[in-house]
């Protein structure tokens, strides 16, 4: 029996990207570290007094205009699979941060 449908894949993307969101705004909240492109864009936001989101989606959006630039040939499914990527990691980092952190 084949379990590789696209439904499946995209429910457990869709749960793999809530856990690491949860995990990098649990880490983001207790400064016990985190990984380097969530450090920046914590430091940026902190600087420039905007959201976290704002800062995350737009490094992520450098990243993979510089992919594109480097990559030999173009599937408009991995880029549009990267910014769904994108948009939704930086927004629900944004929201675990804001309701982890109300007291």
């Amino acid at each position: 029996m084949e379990n590789n449908h696209i439904r499946t894949r995209l429910i457990f993307f869709l749960l793999g990207l809530v856990l690491v969101a949860f995990g990098n705004a649990l880490s983001i909240i207790s400064t016990a570290g985190n990984g380097l492109w969530n450090a920046a864009a914590l430091g940026l936001a902190q600087w420039s007094k905007t959201g976290i989101s704002l800062i995350l989606m737009t490094i992520g959006l450098i990243v993979i205009g510089i992919n594109l630039l480097l990559s030999e040939r173009m599937s408009w499914l991995t880029v549009a699979g990267e910014l769904m990527f994108v948009l939704l990691f930086s927004q629900l980092i944004h929201f675990f941060v804001k309701i982890l952190s109300e007291n």
